[in-house]
């Protein structure tokens, strides 16, 4: 689609049991908080802060506009294509290609899209 692999989404703050979760969740498919112009069919990669500091999941969209019972906002699912290694995709290097902090979701450059490709 349009936004491709080209943004960078779902970049929340997540502490580490939500990663212990996703490690053990056997469909590798989960819900996640849905932000503003996603659409099915996009890639997500997931940024953990500390203790990782770091990208971490590389995720396919598989359906939107998901309300959630708990509160207002709409919900996505999302299915892992990747994991990373902790240092693979550190903010130091993310520095590197141009990207200077994640405080939420943003377009990556195209130095960190080509990376990513790899």
């Amino acid at each position: 689609n349009a936004c491709g692999d080209s943004r960078l989404r779902g970049l929340r703050s997540r502490k580490p049991i939500g990663f212990r979760q996703w490690v053990v969740h056997k469909e590798q498919i989960i819900l996640w908080h849905e932000t503003k112009g996603i659409l099915k069919g996009d890639i997500v990669y997931i940024y953990m802060t500390k203790p990782y500091s770091s990208i971490m999941f590389k995720c396919e969209v598989i359906e939107t506009n998901i309300l959630s019972n708990k509160d207002t906002r709409k919900l996505m699912k999302i299915k892992l294509l990747k994991k990373y290694k902790k240092d693979e995709f550190d903010i130091e290097k993310l520095k590197t290609l141009g990207v200077k902090s994640v405080r939420g979701p943003r377009r990556i450059t195209k130095a960190l899209s080509e990376e990513l490709k790899n």
